[in-house]
């Protein structure tokens, strides 16, 4: 998920309702206005919660996405286990 600082000022809200919605879900912020995220959601579930529990309006903006096979970057091992092995996030 990607947001705009108007959506949610700190990470911590976006965290708190996944952490309700789905107590099984893991997370990592690998950096700011971006949380990586597992979910048993669909992403239009997820943002219809999120719209209701954050509002909507000007410059409240977000995207989720569900991540492929076909991705790149630089990212910390954490959050490339997220990623790549959302069934067992923590490599536990």
């Amino acid at each position: 998920m990607v947001y705009s600082a108007s959506f949610a000022a700190t990470h911590s809200l976006l965290t708190d309702v996944l952490d309700t919605l789905d107590p099984a879900c893991d997370w990592h912020v690998p950096m700011p206005n971006c949380v990586l995220f597992t979910s048993s959601f669909t992403a239009s579930k997820l943002a219809k919660q999120f719209e209701e529990r954050l509002g909507i309006g000007p410059g409240k903006l977000f995207v989720i996405t569900e991540v492929s096979t076909n991705k790149q970057g630089r990212l910390s091992d954490r959050g490339w286990r997220v990623l790549n092995d959302p069934e067992n996030p923590r490599g536990a």
